[in-house]
C-alpha cells in the first residue's frame, strides 16, 4: 500500500489542480480489493512491459511497481494497471482465507 500512495503523492505533487487521490480497500466474498487512482500529468515510459522510473536516479528508483505485482501474485493474486485519460489506475484482488 506504501508504494501505491507514494507514488500517487508524488504524481499529484506535479499537477496544480485536480489533487484527488482514490483509494478503496474491501474484503469482500473472501478476496481482498485494492484500487487506486490518481491523476498524472504524463503517460508513464515503459520498456519491456515495466514501468520507467521518471525520478533522478533511476537506478535507485523503478522497482516499487514491480514488488506490488509480485507480492499480489505471491498471494495468488491478479492485478490490472490502466493508463488513460490522464490517471493511472491500479487495480488487484487477492483471495484471503
Amino acid at each position: 500500500m506504501g508504494n501505491l500512495l507514494d507514488n500517487a503523492i508524488e504524481a499529484c505533487e506535479e499537477l496544480d489542480e485536480n489533487k484527488v487521490i482514490t483509494f478503496k480497500m474491501v474484503s469482500e466474498e473472501d478476496k481482498l480489493h485494492i484500487y487506486v487512482k490518481n491523476p498524472m500529468q504524463r503517460f508513464p515510459n515503459f520498456d519491456n512491459g515495466f514501468f520507467l522510473s521518471t525520478k533522478e536516479n533511476s537506478l535507485e528508483h523503478g522497482i516499487g511497481l514491480r514488488n506490488v505485482c509480485s507480492t499480489v501474485e505471491k498471494y495468488k493474486g491478479t492485478s490490472a494497471i490502466q493508463c488513460e485519460a490522464q490517471y493511472f489506475c491500479f487495480s488487484a484482488v487477492i483471495p484471503i482465507e
